[in-house]
């Protein structure tokens, strides 16, 4: 028994020299270019809108644009990787075009114009508490009116994984329906897909996987490593920015088909491929685009579809004018000011 036992413990102590060898082996290209030391990315709507800000419990401010529309609902539009709500302009203008919502676009932490580390979290549930601050701040400025979720690539990850997280209970409620815009649930489909801009982004992939195994024994202490290197266009040259593999993870939910399938609410899902176990129901429904989901006038035939039929259920009053209200700072710790 000593001697299985010893042979045990070499064989994991091999296994274990051999992923933390993996984590620094096979470096691409651009990790050896220099990081990104401020915010660079920036943006500005195209339309009728107005500016909004949020502060986190851990003093992160965010930063989002209101698409103002004669609705008292709100639609609210989650970006995918090393974007920003600049990157889905086009998609909440799209929505609000084609469901009357106003749409309510706005930066994860570390991206755009919201503060925090650029391409990191601390933690995996960052992202799901971002949105319950939000949408208990929508909720505080308009209690009557309500908020749909829509998840664009990869924030549809973000968006399952909120809506199945049992700590968010409170304000998931206040959340009627789920639209998921060519959701990227899995690391080797978002591995495959890069970012919403096109910007090049270099993965490290020896690291990857070997983060993830480490992960799955329960070690964490190499989550803060960079796994991927997103190109930077700068004026004073080339830069990357470094995605870390904790932030990655959090865009990409535990069993997200079952997460969908559990959701008692209304749930949109316009895919380019059918998913397995997912198919539509009275209150799931699945449209398959045959080409790039964002630019298929379909998605918008259904965007429009789905939303006019939940107005209808919700018993929404009729529209109002739209109108642009002074620029808006909400601290999330007391009354709205305006």
């Amino acid at each position: 028994m000593n001697r299985i036992g010893a042979g045990i413990a070499v064989l994991a102590t091999s296994m274990l020299a051999l992923l933390t060898g993996m984590l620094f082996m096979g470096q691409p290209p651009m990790a050896g270019w220099p990081l990104e030391q401020q915010r660079t990315d920036r943006w500005t709507g195209r339309r009728q809108t107005a500016t909004m800000s949020f502060t986190t419990a851990d003093s992160i401010e965010l930063a989002g644009e209101l698409y103002l529309a004669g609705s008292r609902g709100t639609v609210l539009v989650l970006h995918g990787l090393g974007t920003h709500a600049g990157v889905a302009a086009s998609t909440a203008e799209a929505i609000l075009a084609s469901s009357g919502f106003s749409v309510l676009a706005f930066d994860l932490r570390g991206n755009g114009g919201s503060s925090g580390p650029r391409g990191r979290v601390d933690r995996h549930e960052r992202y799901r508490e971002d949105i319950g601050a939000i949408v208990r701040g929508i909720k505080r400025r308009n209690p009557s009116g309500p908020i749909l979720l829509a998840g664009v690539r990869q924030g549809g990850g973000i968006g399952i994984d909120y809506m199945g997280s049992p700590e968010n209970t409170a304000s998931r409620s206040q959340v009627q329906g789920v639209l998921l815009l060519d959701p990227i649930l899995t690391l080797d489909s978002l591995i495959l897909a890069g970012t919403d801009d096109n910007a090049q982004v270099e993965w490290h992939r020896s690291r990857l996987r070997a983060v993830a195994a480490l992960d799955a024994l329960g070690l964490h202490a190499f989550d803060r490593l960079a796994i991927g290197y997103q190109k930077l266009r700068l004026h004073d040259g080339p830069a990357v920015r470094g995605l870390r593999y904790g932030a990655v993870r959090a865009l990409l939910p535990p069993e997200p088909v079952a997460r969908v399938r559990a959701y008692p609410g209304p749930v949109l899902l316009v895919t380019r491929s059918r998913l397995a176990d997912l198919p539509s129901t009275d209150k799931h429904e699945l449209v398959v685009s045959a080409g790039n989901v964002l630019e298929d006038p379909a998605t918008w035939k259904a965007v429009e579809r789905w939303t006019a039929q939940f107005s209808a259920d919700a018993e929404l009053p009729p529209p109002i004018s739209p109108t642009i209200p002074l620029r808006v700072r909400d601290t999330m710790r007391g009354a709205p000011r305006r």
